[in-house]
C-alpha cells in the first residue's frame, strides 16, 4: 500500500512539473510541428514553433524554454550542427526528432 501511495505521489509531482513547461519545437514541417504542439498543449505545456535555426535563435533571445524538440533535417543549418551550438551555450534539454530513414 505504501508503495502504491508513493508511486501516486510521484505521478502527481511529475504532472505538476510538466504543467506550464515551455517547449520550443524546431521543425520545418508545419504539419508535424502542429501535431506535436497540439499533443503537448493538450497536456498542459506551452509550445512555440520555429521553422528554422534563425527563428529558433530569435525565440531563444526573448524567451526561456524547458525543452527544445529539434528536427535533424532543417533548411539552412542542420539540426545536428544546431544541437552542437546549443550544447556549447546552454544546458536546456534537447530532444532530437527525425524522419530520416537510411
Amino acid at each position: 500500500m505504501a508503495q502504491q501511495r508513493h508511486q501516486s505521489d510521484l505521478s502527481a509531482e511529475s504532472r505538476s512539473a510538466r504543467q506550464g513547461s515551455r517547449i520550443l519545437i524546431v521543425e520545418d514541417d508545419l504539419e508535424i510541428a502542429r501535431m506535436l504542439g497540439d499533443t503537448l498543449t493538450d497536456n498542459g505545456m506551452t509550445v512555440e514553433i520555429a521553422e528554422s535555426g534563425v527563428q529558433m535563435n530569435a525565440a531563444l533571445r526573448t524567451q526561456k524554454f524547458d525543452l527544445i524538440v529539434l528536427d535533424v533535417m532543417l533548411p539552412g543549418e542542420n539540426g545536428l550542427n544546431i544541437c552542437r551550438r546549443l550544447r556549447a551555450a546552454t544546458n536546456i534539454p534537447i530532444l532530437m526528432l527525425t524522419a530520416l530513414v537510411e
